[in-house]
């Protein structure tokens, strides 16, 4: 489960701490046993954090522990208008 002020406090510490260079780039999770797709909480979340960042990142990585069968998918959220 996130630890979302956490993760907001970090990103904030480490935009600071290097002065800007370093910036939130998105968001990533995996789906073991299942595919590399959007779902719908997948899709809210990635809206989410466009309207804060723009055109962030959302990677997804899915497969499967027993083969070692693993894909990767991204997509990049913008907010229209």
């Amino acid at each position: 489960m996130p630890d979302h002020a956490w993760q907001v406090a970090e990103i904030r510490r480490a935009f600071q701490d290097s002065t800007g260079d370093v910036d939130y780039l998105g968001d990533w999770h995996s789906h073991p046993g299942g595919a590399a797709a959007m779902s719908n909480l997948g899709s809210a979340t990635l809206r989410r954090i466009a309207r804060r960042v723009k055109e962030p990142l959302m990677l997804i990585v899915a497969g499967s522990e027993i083969n070692q069968d693993w894909s990767a998918r991204c997509w990049k959220g913008r907010i229209d208008g």
